[in-house]
């Protein structure tokens, strides 16, 4: 419950409904001894000059779902969420807007809330930084030229794998390289574009 709607609810009297914070950190503690599964890239970067831009942009919701039928094929069971269809078509237009070689390799960089993708999961009112980065890298080529349904789908698959196994493991990882994680903590690519789902 975020604390606007703890401010409400103690405005009105009724305070049955407010949960005080979980400050457990035990569920987020790294294993031991550790196990690294994944390739944890999001913490290889090279660092570059180019420095970095951050812009919004806001979508209706009519373009919104407007986006996510395009991101659709007909008889495809896999549907891409809103995030995924959005963050395809940026990626594109990104790869395009920056003039990428096409074999390049981009990445994507997103940043995840995994409460709910624990088992079991965080409550709602857990007090911490739950969070994980994944990063999708691909060749230009394969940016640009893809339908947008493909590139959502790609998208969508690397969304998906990140569940507890996928925590636990970068967890581990952030334990046992925690002083390079650290220094490389602001590494970027020079095709480098990170995106937030939460």
């Amino acid at each position: 419950m975020s604390l606007e709607m703890v401010g409400a609810e103690v405005t009105r009297g009724d305070l049955s409904s407010i949960l005080l914070p979980s400050f457990d950190q035990i569920p987020l503690r790294a294993r031991s001894p550790p196990i690294i599964k994944f390739d944890h890239r999001e913490h290889a970067g090279t660092v570059m000059p180019t420095g970095s831009t951050t812009i919004k942009f806001r979508l209706s919701k009519a373009q919104i779902s407007s986006l996510k039928s395009r991101s659709s094929i007909t008889g495809d069971a896999i549907k891409p969420s809103s995030f995924c269809a959005v963050t395809s078509l940026i990626w594109k237009c990104y790869c395009h807007a920056r003039g990428l070689a096409p074999e390049t390799t981009t990445h994507l960089m997103i940043t995840m809330d995994v409460r709910g993708r624990l088992n079991p999961p965080l409550p709602k009112h857990h007090f911490s930084n739950a969070i994980v980065q994944k990063c999708l890298q691909s060749k230009v080529s394969k940016i640009t030229s893809n339908s947008l349904h493909a590139v959502a789908k790609y998208v969508k698959a690397a969304v998906d794998s990140v569940n507890d196994e996928y925590v636990r493991s970068f967890i581990d990882y952030i334990e046992i390289a925690r002083n390079d994680v650290l220094m490389r903590s602001t590494a970027v690519y020079e095709s480098h574009l990170e995106l937030l789902a939460f």
